[in-house]
This record gives structure tokens, C-alpha cells and sequence, in this order.
């Protein structure tokens, strides 16, 4: 279809717009009344092509009057549906925002002195960009939490106390974002 290409009788000049259109809602007619069904005529057929080849072109694809889901294909590329809005909101969890932007979070418990891997909800499909660390103990001002070696699939968790000693599970809570 937003190809121009029909099965028989297609002209090579657009058609022109109705001289007085009937505006309204489609109807089936009713012959008891008197009332002729709807009739969409050459215009808006040729109308609602050009709109549907419009979105296809937007993304940059080339019409293809064999490829039924090339719409769709075009609304995912232009980010109109798709996984955007995907969403996990739960302690640990993550929302993908227009743009293919991924904000990710959680908790986790590590051993002070020792680092913890720490897998995400979702994976980055492309970069991850930064990992914020924070302790999750906000009584306890001399714990100190980092993220080290981010990946597309997580990040170690280090944890540490500002007096040396090691070997208490700490918790820390982190964001991660990525594209």
C-alpha cells in the first residue's frame, strides 16, 4: 500500500480533492431511509496512502509494497511504540525513556573489603555511561561504597569502611545509566 502499487486501474497523477466532501462519520446506508452508504472515493484512498508512506519515509526506509509490517518497522524506528515506556518499577528495577535512554537501580549487600558483582535488570543494549554508588546505611557515615568494571550486563560492587576494617555486609544503593 505505501508503495503505489495496486492490483489494477491505478492512474500516474494524484487524484484531486473532492469538490464538496461529505465530512462526517462512514456509514453502511440504509435503503429504508433512503441513506447511500459511504462512498471513500479515489481521494481518500490516495489520502491515506500518502500518510502511511509519509511515517515509512520518515524512517528513513523505502517503501515496499511486499513488506507488510514495514509500518510498524517504521514506528519502532521513530520510537512511536516499541519498548519505549518498558518499565520494572520495583526495588530493583529500570524504565526505558524516549530516546532509548535506561535509567536502572537497586540494592545490594556486599562484604566491606571485597567486591560484589552486581547483574542488572535489564542489559544496555549499546553503553552503559555511569554507575552512582551511594551506602544504604544513612546512620552509618563511615561506610563508603563504589561501582567498578561497568559493563552492558552489571558492575561490581565495592564496599568498604573509612577505618580499615573489613568483613561486615554493607548495603549500598545505586543508578545506573546507560543507552
Amino acid at each position: 500500500m505505501v508503495d503505489r502499487v495496486f492490483e489494477a486501474g491505478a492512474q500516474l497523477n494524484p487524484p484531486s480533492p473532492p469538490a464538496s466532501p461529505s465530512s462526517g462519520y462512514p456509514t453502511n446506508g440504509d435503503p429504508v431511509v433512503g441513506t447511500p452508504p459511504t462512498e471513500p472515493g479515489e481521494w481518500w484512498f490516495h489520502m491515506v496512502t500518502e500518510e502511511l508512506r509519509a511515517i515509512v519515509a520518515a524512517a528513513g526506509l523505502t517503501p515496499d509494497h511486499t513488506n507488510v509490517t514495514q509500518l510498524l518497522a517504521a514506528l519502532q524506528k521513530l520510537e512511536v511504540v516499541g519498548n519505549i515506556g518498558q518499565k520494572s518499577l520495583t526495588a530493583t528495577g529500570y524504565i526505558l525513556l524516549p530516546g532509548g535512554l535506561i535509567v536502572q537501580w537497586g540494592r545490594n549487600r556486599s562484604t566491606a573489603g571485597a567486591a560484589t558483582p552486581v547483574v542488572f535488570p535489564t542489559a544496555f543494549p549499546n553503553q552503559a555511561f555511569i554507575v552512582v554508588t551511594s551506602h544504604g546505611n544513612v546512620s552509618s557515615v563511615d561506610n563508603n561504597a563504589i561501582g567498578i568494571n561497568l559493563t552492558l550486563t552489571g558492575f561490581d560492587l565495592w564496599v568498604f569502611r573509612t577505618d580499615g576494617t573489613s568483613g561486615d555486609s554493607i548495603a549500598a544503593d545505586w543508578i545506573a545509566i546507560g543507552i
